[in-house]
């Protein structure tokens, strides 16, 4: 469960903690469960996702699988065949379960890493040759489906890393989130408020 002393444990560094924590403290208390439903409607979406870093270790499985959805929200923008990034998180999803071996999402990660390398090299140079040609309504529509590309292997790079490199189930979350709303399809309020929607849902799913 979320309490003001883990968030403390963690030292916020953030300037809202230095008007946020006090209120929290007078009305709660240091110990007392802090909701993510109260959470995020006095802090904001990046705030909230920063304090899953503050739950007990044996919340890990579920982060990772928050990260999945996080990641997984973009997917929809990617054109069919382009399975790596899909690939990864089911991966990620069976490493949860206790389904995939270490040695499959090692496997799956790497297809990740290179989808990703390609698809940024790929949209990096389709940007220079849009800035030769005047770019049309096609053109617009290739440089989004592009950016979506990037979003959605970018963020499943995240998730996979959380299973076979050194970054743990809350910051892969985080980074999985963010690189989801990088694209320039999904990005804005409309994006964050689904986001914010996932990881309610997922916090009063858990009873936190």
């Amino acid at each position: 469960m979320l309490t003001i002393n883990r968030i403390l444990a963690q030292k916020p560094a953030s300037r809202i903690w230095g008007y946020r924590l006090p209120d929290f403290r007078k009305s709660m208390g240091d110990d007392a469960p802090l909701p993510f439903a109260t959470l995020i409607s006095a802090v904001d979406l990046d705030e909230s996702i920063w304090c899953l870093r503050c739950l007990p270790g044996d919340y890990d499985g579920a982060i990772r699988l928050l990260a999945c959805d996080f990641a997984g929200s973009v997917f929809d923008l990617v054109p069919p065949g382009e399975d790596p990034p899909r690939l990864g998180v089911e991966a990620m999803r069976g490493f949860v379960a206790g389904t995939v071996t270490d040695a499959e999402m090692t496997k799956a990660a790497r297809a990740v890493w290179s989808t990703w390398a390609i698809a940024e090299r790929a949209q990096a140079m389709a940007m220079l040759d849009r800035h030769v040609v005047a770019r049309d309504a096609e053109g617009l529509a290739d440089e989004a489906a592009g950016w979506a590309r990037v979003a959605a292997a970018r963020a499943a790079d995240h998730v996979v890393r959380a299973g076979v490199a050194a970054l743990d189930a809350a910051r892969a979350a985080q980074a999985a989130r963010s690189a989801a709303s990088w694209s320039m399809v999904v990005g804005g309020d409309e994006e964050r408020e689904k986001q914010a929607a996932m990881l309610l849902a997922w916090a009063a799913q858990r009873g936190i």
